[in-house]
């Protein structure tokens, strides 16, 4: 799910008592995805979360969870200026 606007934008859902905390360790959590000496994914692996979170240019900074659905939780978070932008480093 995305906003399609201006920002940069991770989100994730969960359940049960799934946090804000939860959605971004699950973030980070791509750290061991990311190839630092070629600044992309492992393949196959997914790693855009954790580059939009330690985003270098990102400034300001918006996160909000809502319970949605059957009580899921659901966290968006999002970052301007956006980050992930190819062929640049995030850090």
């Amino acid at each position: 799910m995305s906003s399609r606007g201006p920002y940069g934008e991770n989100t994730a859902s969960g359940y049960g008592a799934f946090t804000t905390v939860d959605a971004v360790n699950q973030w980070v959590g791509e750290k061991e995805n990311y190839d630092h000496r070629l600044n992309d994914c492992v393949n196959g692996t997914e790693c855009k979360h954790y580059k939009q979170v330690v985003w270098k240019n990102s400034l300001y900074l918006g996160c909000a969870s809502i319970i949605f659905g059957a009580g899921w939780p659901f966290v968006v978070c999002e970052y301007d200026p956006p980050g992930n932008v190819n062929g640049t480093w995030p850090y």
